[in-house]
């Protein structure tokens, strides 16, 4: 299924080899791609800041994305996408024909750019610790708008909201614990825990977008953790999309191991389960 318009977004192939086919594309306001499957892995930068409306052949979604932001998507995803802008925007398509040849560059990678060691969470400095308090009631409107800009990068690759960009926030700061860290007077980052009889569930992570890649998560995961600790627990588990692999290597790399792979619901699909015992 593909929406009706006689507007076509322009490609523009700029390597097509054995390795890669790189694309750029140029929209119009309405423009779409037109109804296409993905034979391979693919990667979307964004050349402009702009809205993707995506048909998955059921729904039909809004992503709103900035300039240079990217997003990955495995292959034999089937949609069509449109410019929901109001102006004209364009992005680099880049498919991996042969993903297995960039496994390790990949995962070097990921190292490399990573601000802190693999094996530990970022330090919980001073500034961090200062900036951290428990949210209130007032504050829940502010925890949402958050966190539907964390994880709207995500949209793409799952072809739907995830499932903390739907969730009831008020309820949340009632009944859980949300912590949130404020840097600079603005509200950066913020984390959602659920303390259960033998264990901390972290239900939720979020980063704004200004300040992802500077290892705000993971000084929360070791707040996390310290709570843990203080309320007398020796286990965190939390749950994430299967899809969301970066976030599932984030999590290893501090200490969490999957302990099972379950289906939420039809909508929802497949999350992966982790723990981390505290010693």
């Amino acid at each position: 299924m593909a929406f009706t318009c006689t507007i076509p977004a322009v490609p523009n192939l700029q390597q097509d080899d054995a390795m890669l086919r790189i694309t750029r594309w140029d929209f119009e306001p309405g423009a779409v791609t037109g109804w296409h499957e993905h034979g391979w892995p693919y990667f979307v930068i964004m050349l402009e800041a702009g809205t993707l409306r995506l048909h998955n052949g059921t729904e039909i979604t809004d992503v709103l994305l900035t300039k240079g932001q990217s997003y990955m998507r495995p292959a034999g995803i089937k949609h069509d996408v449109m410019n929901a802008s109001p102006h004209a925007i364009s992005f680099v398509e880049i498919e991996v024909k042969q993903a297995g040849q960039f496994a390790g560059m990949i995962a070097v990678q990921d190292q490399l750019l990573s601000p802190e060691s693999p094996a530990s969470p970022h330090p919980l400095t001073d500034a961090i610790r200062a900036g951290l308090r428990r949210a209130t009631p007032a504050d829940a409107a502010a925890v949402r708008d958050l966190t539907r800009a964390a994880y709207a990068k995500w949209v793409p690759v799952l072809g739907r909201e995830p499932k903390p960009m739907t969730a009831d926030y008020d309820m949340a700061v009632r009944d859980h614990v949300v912590d949130v860290l404020h840097l600079d007077g603005e509200l950066a980052a913020l984390i959602e825990m659920q303390p259960e009889a033998n264990h901390l569930l972290i239900v939720n992570v979020a980063v704004s977008p200004a300040y992802q890649g500077r290892g705000y998560g993971r000084a929360l995961l070791a707040h996390a953790e310290e709570l843990t600790r203080s309320l007398g627990l020796r286990e965190m588990r939390l749950y994430t999309s299967v899809h969301l692999t970066e976030n599932v290597k984030l999590y290893e790399r501090v200490g969490y191991k999957v302990d099972r792979e379950e289906e939420a619901s039809p909508h929802l699909g497949v999350f992966v389960h982790m723990s981390k015992p505290l010693l």
